[in-house]
């Protein structure tokens, strides 16, 4: 009986020390498997199944710990990194499907944003340019990811409707190096130029201009706008 009253008390002692090990959010391990997607992602001979398997991981944390404040981060920040994969190398099906999957998170997270933690890891190893994209609440994701899509894919029409509804809904006062401006401004002046429409070309160009003046964005399309007007 006294062997095991000093095993309990032993136990009990130990309790607290585990207890601090494990965050209640699962911190360290949401950090890992983040880490791993993130780091392949800018690895040049990262295969497409490797980066795959590394979202899959990622995915499995919200399944895992679905009370974990980081299981929006982790379902969101999965479909976005693949959505950019599939829609930068032209697969059209499955860009789409987590656009789709993507909507679905939006919903299920009305308001939501992105942990402080989440954005910090992603600066640190991505960088602050690749950081952009952040700045676009979840409300508007979906909407992005629409224009993204249509000027990759080609259809214009489309890239041009949704990417004039983020420039003229987004909040871009805490852009102030015009990051994310460049997101939304470039592909759409683009989008103007490949149909065309050289009237909304210049119309939007110079809101850039004016709405950004001491921005690189701002300065580039000032650029383009004198060399428009030399030919």
């Amino acid at each position: 009986m006294k062997k095991i009253r000093l095993i309990l008390a032993f136990l009990f002692l130990l309790t607290p020390v585990f207890a601090q090990d494990v965050s209640p959010d699962h911190q360290e391990i949401f950090e890992e498997k983040l880490s791993q997607l993130l780091s392949l992602s800018m690895d040049q001979e990262a295969t497409e199944e490797g980066i795959g398997l590394a979202g899959d991981k990622l995915l499995q944390f919200a399944k895992d710990y679905p009370q974990s404040k980081f299981a929006k981060d982790a379902q969101y920040l999965y479909n976005l990194i693949l959505f950019t994969g599939t829609t930068m190398a032209g697969d059209k099906e499955k860009a789409y499907k987590f656009m789709r999957e993507m909507e679905r998170v939006v919903n299920l997270y009305p308001g939501g944003s992105l942990e402080e933690l989440t954005l910090k890891k992603w600066v640190e190893i991505l960088g602050d340019n690749a950081s952009r994209i952040l700045y676009i609440p979840f409300e508007s994701i979906v909407t992005y990811m629409r224009a993204l899509s249509g000027f990759q894919f080609k259809d214009y029409a489309s890239a041009i409707e949704n990417f004039s509804l983020l420039k003229d809904n987004l909040d871009f006062k805490r852009d102030n190096t015009g990051i994310l401006a460049e997101e939304v401004y470039l592909p759409l002046v683009l989008s103007y130029q490949l149909t065309n429409n050289m009237a909304k070309f210049e119309e939007v160009a110079k809101e850039a201009v004016e709405r950004f003046p001491d921005t690189h964005l701002g300065q580039s399309m000032q650029k383009v706008l004198d060399n428009t007007k030399a030919q």
